[in-house]
C-alpha cells in the first residue's frame, strides 16, 4: 500500500467546516465518503489526515490530505472527481509512510475585503502583524503556544477593496479572521493602529472577527514535494455548473439592485 499527499479544493459555504462532526456535512466526511465509494477501503486503512482545519464558511484552493491505498492514484482521483459533491481533487504526490500533512513549511491564506475606506492604510496596518509576536489576543485559545512568526502580509487593491495574503508556517484558530477584524475596526474608525501594537505586546484589547465567507486557504507547501496535476477533464463539467450558478445569482442581485434604484 502506498501513501499519497492529495491537494483538494472546496467552497466553504457547502460545509460545516473541515473536521468530521456528527450529524453535519463536513469536508472530511465528504472526502471519506468519496474515497470509500471508489476504493472499497474502510476509514482505518485509508488513514486520511488533513493538513489544515478550516471553519464553517472558509473555502480552500489548496488544502492537503494524506491517504493510503493500493489503487493507481490517477485512476482514483479521476473516479472521485467524477462522483464527488463539492470537493475537487486537484493534485497528488507520492510520499513516505512517515509523511505528516500537518508538518508544512508554509501556509498561505487569502482574505478578500470587498470594500474599505482606505486600502493603502489598511495594507500598511496589516504589516504590523509581520514577524514574531504573541498572538494571544488574535486567536481562539485551544492550548497551543501563541507565539509564532508571520512571514508576510501583502495587500493588493481589488476594486473598491483589497485582497490580503497571509503567509506563515502555521496559524492559530481564528487568527486570520481576528487580525482582519482588527484591520476592519481601524478602517471603520473604532480602533487605531496603536491598538494592534499594544495587543501584540500583551494588552487585553478586543477586536471584531471577520466573516469566514471571504477567507480562502490558498496553498500548503512542503519541502521537496511537487504535486502533479490531476486530470481536469473529470471536473470541468462540475466547474461549468458552478460558474453558471454563480453567474445566475450575480445576475439576480444586479437586477434587484437596479429595480430598487429605479
Amino acid at each position: 500500500m502506498k501513501r499519497y499527499a492529495v491537494r483538494i479544493a472546496y467552497p466553504g459555504d457547502r460545509f460545516f467546516g473541515s473536521q468530521v462532526q456528527p450529524g453535519l456535512r463536513t469536508v472530511e466526511g465528504q472526502v471519506l465518503q468519496d474515497l470509500q465509494l471508489v476504493t472499497k477501503q474502510d476509514a482505518g486503512s485509508l488513514d486520511v489526515r488533513f493538513s489544515s482545519r478550516t471553519d464553517k464558511g472558509v473555502s480552500a484552493l489548496g488544502n492537503v490530505l494524506a491517504l493510503s491505498t493500493d489503487m493507481d492514484i490517477r485512476t482514483l482521483l479521476k473516479a472521485v472527481n467524477a462522483n464527488s459533491r463539492d470537493v475537487f481533487y486537484t493534485g497528488y504526490a507520492e510520499v513516505g509512510e512517515d509523511f505528516n500533512p500537518r508538518h508544512a513549511s508554509a501556509r498561505t491564506y487569502r482574505y478578500t475585503i470587498p470594500r474599505c475606506d482606505d486600502p493603502e492604510s489598511l495594507g500598511r496596518n496589516a504589516r504590523l502583524f509581520v514577524g514574531e509576536h504573541d498572538f494571544k489576543r488574535f486567536c481562539r485559545p485551544d492550548g497551543k503556544p501563541t507565539v509564532l512568526t508571520v512571514d508576510s502580509v501583502e495587500a493588493q487593491p481589488f476594486g473598491e477593496g483589497v485582497i490580503l495574503t497571509f503567509r506563515a508556517r502555521y496559524f492559530l484558530w481564528n487568527m486570520i479572521r481576528r487580525m482582519t477584524g482588527a484591520l476592519l475596526d481601524i478602517d471603520a474608525g473604532s480602533r487605531t493602529p496603536e491598538d494592534i501594537s499594544r495587543a501584540l505586546e500583551g494588552e487585553d484589547i478586543c477586536f471584531g472577527m471577520a466573516d469566514p465567507g471571504f477567507l480562502v486557504l490558498e496553498k500548503v507547501e512542503y519541502p521537496g514535494i511537487e504535486f502533479s496535476k490531476a486530470d481536469p477533464s473529470t471536473f470541468e463539467g462540475r466547474l461549468s455548473e458552478c460558474r453558471d450558478a454563480a453567474s445566475a445569482a450575480l445576475s439576480f442581485f444586479e437586477s434587484l439592485r437596479s429595480t430598487i434604484r429605479t
